[in-house]
């Protein structure tokens, strides 16, 4: 159950931060972002364990929140990282349609 809820967060942040990227962007062009992102984050994090680099390195990669949920139980702040990642893209691409709304209209 922890892993599926861990799945689902994942899931929740990297929709969140493409939903705010498409208000931003209004094109094709969030896509390649947002791929870009998540290839530079799972980098970071598998580059970080290769090279041994000290833990802060790897805190802004959301797959080093994301864990090894089929391992061990994750920890709360890496279940709140996520959430909260999601939820701020939603409200933030909620208040950017808004005021795009507003000034068209």
């Amino acid at each position: 159950m922890t892993s599926f809820v861990d799945v689902l967060l994942l899931s929740f942040a990297i929709g969140g931060v493409a939903l705010l990227l498409v208000t931003i962007f209004r094109s094709a062009a969030a896509t390649g972002v947002i791929g870009r992102l998540l290839v530079a984050s799972f980098f970071l994090t598998t580059v970080a364990g290769l090279l041994s680099w000290p833990s802060w390195t790897t805190r802004p990669s959301v797959f080093d929140a994301f864990g090894t949920p089929y391992l061990s139980l994750p920890a709360m702040a890496s279940l709140v990282y996520p959430a909260l990642l999601g939820s701020g893209g939603i409200l933030a691409a909620y208040l950017a349609m808004r005021r795009g709304m507003r000034i068209v209209a």
